[in-house]
């Protein structure tokens, strides 16, 4: 696909724009003051509520990853060392 038009910078151009996420390109948070990516198919960042709701009944965080939960209801990835519980 196209690639980042940023001097050095190698990663995928998002949507229609010439750059990257980190360089600016992609939809933006509409959000008064952030400059933060839209996440998903909504119009917001994580901090701001977009992307994918904790499945946990109550819960208002954001889920992790591919997994249904945020980090506090055991979404996103743990460490697979044996005896470790982060």
């Amino acid at each position: 696909g196209r690639r980042c038009q940023r001097e050095g910078c190698t990663m995928s151009a998002q949507g229609t724009t010439f750059y990257c996420i980190a360089h600016g390109g992609g939809r933006r948070c509409q959000h008064a003051g952030c400059a933060m990516s839209a996440l998903g198919a909504t119009h917001f960042c994580k901090g701001h509520g977009g992307g994918k709701p904790c499945e946990h009944e109550g819960c208002t965080g954001s889920a992790q990853g591919t997994t249904r939960f945020c980090l506090f209801h055991g979404g996103g990835k743990r460490c697979e060392r044996e005896g470790c519980t982060k």
